[in-house]
């Protein structure tokens, strides 16, 4: 199931978490599961809508990011000409974007940011070490 989903999802880890979520849902409901006629079938449907919801929470994402960034940005953003960098910011993994987000865009302390994350200021420190890196790295590559 894990390697016909692969071409669904177009990733072989997102497919087999959607067939591992389908297999926890069908523990959760063994009873009816096992008396439906087609019990892998039901496995089927389940994971595949998974992997529909997955792709259509990344497309929103990405449709909302340049929406969500307001379009004037403090003369203080070291990022430079941020509209031209949100590109670059959207392919960042989402604890780095929503790090760099919240300290360099909306000039949150490290601190709050680690408070609206969940994490130590250390990790909130590390996210943006990292960010900056790949970014700048980036940045390189295009010529910029």
């Amino acid at each position: 199931m894990v390697q016909a989903l692969t071409l669904v999802a177009g990733d072989r880890e997102a497919a087999a978490d959607a067939v591992q979520d389908a297999f926890v849902q069908a523990h959760r409901h063994r009873d009816r599961v096992l008396a439906m006629e087609s019990p892998a079938g039901w496995l089927r449907h389940v994971a595949l809508n998974r992997i529909k919801n997955q792709h259509r929470s990344q497309q929103r994402q990405s449709d909302a990011l340049p929406r969500l960034m307001p379009l004037d940005f403090p003369a203080s953003t070291s990022l430079g000409d941020v509209r031209d960098a949100l590109p670059l910011i959207a392919t960042l993994p989402p604890q780095q974007r929503a790090a760099v987000a919240l300290y360099y865009l909306l000039d949150q302390p490290t601190d709050a940011v680690a408070e609206h994350l969940g994490v130590s200021e250390a990790t909130v420190r590390s996210h943006l070490r990292t960010a900056r890196r790949r970014l700048h790295q980036e940045l390189e590559e295009e010529g910029a």
